[in-house]
């Protein structure tokens, strides 16, 4: 399927939809680094099941989030990065300059959606994500006044 060039609206406080059921899922290796934050995509890794599954729920600050051509929101898998903490403001502080944190997040294939983006759920940002599974930093997108809001 042809990735959609019309961006889906971003919207806070949509609901988790059913979660996919899918033989194969994704490992999937983000980094975070840097005062001020950017997420890179690292490494992914293909797991074949037995039988479909859905990946366990959890809460976290940060989802992967899939949608189809219309921007209806598919799939969210919620996930933290440890260390990653308040809304990016530059900081003095040498620990938060010197982040870098690498985190494997599981996730399904969703094979409908046409758009997928990282979003930082507390600071109203999101990274697209190549369907392809590009390695390599993601592309910020979306910023707090982008943010539609139901």
């Amino acid at each position: 399927v042809a990735p959609s060039k019309k961006k889906p609206p971003l919207v806070i406080g949509v609901p988790d939809p059913v979660p996919v059921q899918s033989r194969e899922h994704l490992i999937v290796t983000l980094r975070w680094a840097g005062d001020g934050g950017f997420v890179e995509l690292e490494a992914v890794e293909r797991k074949v099941l037995a039988e479909p599954k859905a990946v366990e729920r959890t809460m976290g600050r940060f989802a992967f989030e899939w949608f189809d051509s219309k921007g209806v929101l598919l799939e969210r898998v919620r996930f933290d990065i440890p260390f990653v903490t308040g809304t990016y403001q530059k900081s003095t502080d040498p620990f938060v300059a010197s982040i870098n944190v690498a985190v494997n997040v599981e996730v399904p294939t969703v094979e409908k959606a046409t758009r997928l983006h990282v979003r930082d759920r507390q600071a109203d940002r999101a990274w697209w994500v190549p369907l392809g599974w590009t390695k390599g930093r993601l592309v910020k997108e979306a910023t707090a006044s982008e943010v539609k809001r139901p």
